[in-house]
């Protein structure tokens, strides 16, 4: 996912940009639709909060969605349960994601 692979260089890739280059990867970066931008919001928020074991990142546990409902007063359960699937979807597929890049080698 692009968030994954380029969102630490972010600043260098602006530079890039600022300074008349044509960067590849600023054309790429996907567009978040607004409606959405609170779920991007709660995973930068829970990401963080995972368990890190001998093999790597576990997912992200479900007493952190229920600290982070808690912590935002987020009592609508179809907002909850949306929230819980698009993230742990969205985790799992990131965790893929690094597994294959750590075992590539």
């Amino acid at each position: 996912m692009w968030e994954s692979k380029w969102a630490s260089r972010l600043e260098h890739l602006q530079a890039m940009q600022d300074a008349g280059m044509e960067v590849r990867a600023l054309k790429e970066r996907p567009k978040l639709n607004p409606d959405y931008y609170w779920l991007y919001e709660a995973y930068h928020l829970l990401s963080p909060s995972r368990q890190l074991g001998s093999v790597g990142e576990y997912y992200i546990p479900l007493t952190e969605y229920e600290a982070y409902f808690n912590i935002v007063n987020l009592t609508d359960v179809e907002q909850r349960s949306l929230l819980v699937s698009v993230i742990s979807k969205v985790d799992g597929q990131l965790l893929q994601e690094k597994y294959k890049e750590t075992t590539k080698n």
